[in-house]
């Protein structure tokens, strides 16, 4: 039931089996993130052996893992409650109060705004987050007299 027809994980189903239950959260959270943040780590390591200047990790859960403590800045992407249950509903295919069981799991909008190096809003249309994408982007790589400053 994990997996349909094709072999394509069943996200609905996976969903309200693991975050219907806090104890199956936590669970899932100690076997998963230890093995992203090695990889992640040997990604970062990689990345400074071939001179790419700035890698980019995607996390929902990058405060409460402690995985901030493995990169220079955070940004954070945020839009209102409604959009992102309504955007989750329409990517996933599930309810909403499976979307609001996940949201549980997760720090606080104002919490992530405020622990963020970097905010970038997602309100509008994609070519607007596509600038404040870019806006950040220059934030980031631009020459800054101490290499701490981020």
């Amino acid at each position: 039931e994990s997996y349909d027809a094709d072999g394509r994980l069943n996200r609905a189903y996976v969903a309200a089996k693991v975050f219907g239950d806090d104890a199956n959260v936590k669970r899932i959270n100690a076997i998963v993130h230890p093995r992203v943040y090695a990889a992640f780590e040997a990604a970062k390591a990689q990345a400074a052996a071939e001179g790419i200047p700035l890698l980019v990790k995607e996390a929902a859960l990058i405060f409460e893992t402690g995985g901030d403590a493995h990169l220079d800045a955070v940004a954070v992407v945020d839009a209102p409650v409604a959009d992102r249950v309504r955007r989750v509903v329409a990517r996933d295919g599930v309810t909403e109060e499976q979307v609001r069981a996940r949201m549980a799991h997760q720090l606080p909008a104002e919490e992530l705004r405020r622990r963020a190096d970097f905010i970038l809003e997602n309100t509008g249309t994609p070519a607007a987050l596509r600038a404040e994408v870019e806006r950040v982007f220059r934030q980031m790589t631009a020459p800054s007299e101490s290499p701490d400053a981020l």
